[in-house]
């Protein structure tokens, strides 16, 4: 096994889902910290990120937040899950902040 490099993730789940609401997300990974937003991007109140790499997770609630945070990560990688009908489950937009102006 080789070690993976640590990094975080910051979940805007909109105070209804959170990065721990899912149990076996800290088992599976536990190299990945999980950082859960409660307020707008940008706001002291917020956790503080501090690894090179981080995914960011948004709800589709979440868009706004979204799109904040691609104007200060311009250069981040962008996915997203459907469900079944076609509608987006999540987006995960990955940034590495060390290459970010």
């Amino acid at each position: 096994l080789t070690k993976q490099e640590p990094m975080q993730v910051a979940f805007f789940g909109d105070g209804r889902m959170g990065y721990y609401s899912i149990s076996s997300t800290a088992f599976l990974a536990p190299q990945i910290e999980g950082l859960d937003f409660h307020e707008p991007w940008g706001s002291d109140d917020n956790p503080t990120i501090t690894s090179e790499k981080v995914i960011f997770v948004f709800l589709p609630e979440e868009m706004e937040n979204l799109n904040l945070v691609r104007k200060d990560y311009p250069d981040g990688q962008m996915r997203t899950e459907y469900d079944q009908s076609g509608m987006p489950l999540y987006w995960l937009y990955t940034v590495n902040t060390s290459t970010q102006p």
